[in-house]
């Protein structure tokens, strides 16, 4: 387990944010996560979006890679978490996919590719994780960590 990048003007310690950043918390209610609008939310200072995208649920930090827009004000088109301020488009994995400003870009460089988290839905609850942290989901029979 690697550690994730505790947010700079966190209101938690860092030893605090560092042990909290290691387990699931929930984040959003399944019901308010639709393929028709992005959802903001805030996890340990970090802020989120959650979106879906061909039936998937991704988080991901609530930043353009660009020019720091937040990707929660913009729009869902065409299977695409599209930016509000350049129109730069994300799949469900937070891949750069287009960029509109620069229609002959076929090869996208990786920085404008937006860093997703691990999120799963259980009960109708959105549970996320920051990324680089606990891999795996404790079972709801055992209390263990599944794989």
């Amino acid at each position: 387990m690697s550690v994730a990048e505790y947010p700079e003007g966190s209101s938690f310690n860092p030893g605090d944010w560092q042990t909290l950043a290691r387990f699931w918390h929930a984040v959003a209610r399944s019901e308010d996560i639709d393929e028709e609008r992005p959802w903001g939310t805030r996890l340990l200072d970090v802020n989120l979006v959650l979106y879906r995208v061909d039936g998937r649920l991704t988080a991901a930090r609530d930043f353009c890679p660009h020019r720091g827009t937040r990707l929660s004000l913009g729009k869902l088109k065409s299977e695409r978490l599209i930016c509000p301020y350049h129109g730069l488009e994300f799949d469900g994995r937070g891949v750069c996919t287009r960029i509109p400003g620069d229609p002959r870009a076929t090869k996208i460089p990786p920085r404008f590719s937006n860093r997703s988290n691990r999120c799963a839905c259980r009960s109708s609850a959105v549970s996320g994780i920051l990324p680089r942290t606990c891999s795996r989901w404790p079972t709801a029979s055992t209390g263990r960590r599944s794989a």
